[in-house]
């Protein structure tokens, strides 16, 4: 029963290191939230010479840059994260374990920043174009009709699509990772 307490008491400190990591993280984010989010709208200014989003919720501009700093805030925070459970873990792990989880870690972390890097750079972009394609068809027709931009709706687009994509190319590195773990 010791032995479990020291444990639990170990897990409590880690926990409460990573909280206070992504708290000090996300109020960092946020003081740069108008500079990330421009960062995330970049792949509509290929595409168009003016663009601006529209909010029709009082709170909805706060509640998304908000909910950007969170998120800026716990993948910063990926790597810290991944050490501390590292540093919990390695207690149990055998040597042999120990270098396939690095080596694994590594690899995925490596695979995460090109696939972030190709969805950003070449899949958002075509996306962006495919979608506003839409707006040009006004001149064939009698309706007019205008793309306005609601900024929490393409917030929620793109974190999905990234997410998406991510979970896409990871699962083949997952299933190795754990068929290496038996």
């Amino acid at each position: 029963m010791f032995i479990i307490n020291n444990y639990l008491k170990e897990l409590k400190i880690y926990i409460f290191y990573i909280l206070i990591s992504i708290t000090l993280t996300t109020s960092l984010a946020y003081t740069y939230n108008y500079e990330a989010f421009y960062l995330i709208s970049k792949p509509i200014t290929i595409n168009t010479d003016q663009f601006s989003f529209i909010f029709t919720n009082i709170f909805e501009a706060f509640k998304t840059y908000l909910t950007l700093s969170l998120i800026i805030g716990f993948h910063f925070n990926i790597p810290f994260i991944a050490w501390i459970l590292w540093k919990f873990l390695i207690k149990g792990l055998h040597k042999y374990e120990n270098t396939i989880l690095l080596k694994a870690s590594l690899i995925i972390t490596l695979t995460l920043i090109l696939i972030n890097l190709l969805f950003y750079n070449i899949i958002m972009p075509i996306i962006v174009t495919f979608l506003l394609q839409f707006e040009n068809l006004v001149d064939f027709n009698p309706v007019n009709i205008q793309i306005q931009l609601k900024l929490e709706e393409y917030f929620k687009i793109y974190i999905q699509l990234i997410y998406i994509f991510n979970l896409t190319f990871l699962i083949p590195f997952l299933s190795l990772f754990i068929n290496n773990m038996k």
